[in-house]
C-alpha cells in the first residue's frame, strides 16, 4: 500500500460486551483498511478507486483468521467479502456509511449466519 494516501487507515474493531462475552473479547475482531473523510466515516469515492486496497481480517481464538474484501453493495451499503465466488460467507455492516470510525466508537456487523454482533474501535492509523 502506498503511504502517500492520507486518507487510508487499518481500523481495529474488538468484541464488545455481549451475552457470551460478558466483558467482550479483544482476542476477536476485524482488522481492515479504508479510506475515511475528516468526520471519520467511509469515503465511498476514494474506495471505489482502489477497492484491492481494502482487505479484512477476521480473527478470534481457536480458528485461523479469515481474509476478504470491503466490499459495497448495489444499494451503497458496506459488507465483508472472504469469497467472491459466493455471498454466503458475506457479513453485513450496520450502517456502515454512517458510522464514524474513532477510537471509542461502536459498530455492529451482522456475520455471515445474520447474527449481529458490537465492536468498539480501538485503533485506527496509517497502515
Amino acid at each position: 500500500m502506498d503511504r502517500n494516501r492520507p486518507h487510508f487507515f487499518k481500523i481495529r474493531l474488538e468484541l464488545a460486551r455481549e451475552t457470551h462475552s460478558p466483558s467482550g473479547d479483544a482476542r476477536t475482531g476485524y482488522e481492515f483498511v479504508a479510506p475515511l473523510d475528516d468526520e471519520g466515516r467511509i469515503w465511498g469515492d476514494l474506495w471505489e478507486d482502489e477497492p484491492a486496497s481494502c482487505m479484512v481480517r477476521f480473527f478470534t481464538p481457536g480458528q485461523q483468521d479469515r481474509k476478504g474484501m470491503l466490499e459495497r453493495d448495489e444499494n451503497g451499503e458496506w459488507y465483508f467479502d472472504y469469497d467472491e465466488s459466493r455471498s454466503s460467507d458475506d457479513e453485513h455492516g450496520y450502517r456502515f456509511g454512517d458510522e464514524r470510525f474513532i477510537i471509542g466508537e461502536y459498530v455492529s456487523i451482522a456475520d455471515a449466519g445474520d447474527q449481529m454482533h458490537t465492536y468498539r474501535v480501538t485503533q485506527v492509523e496509517k497502515p
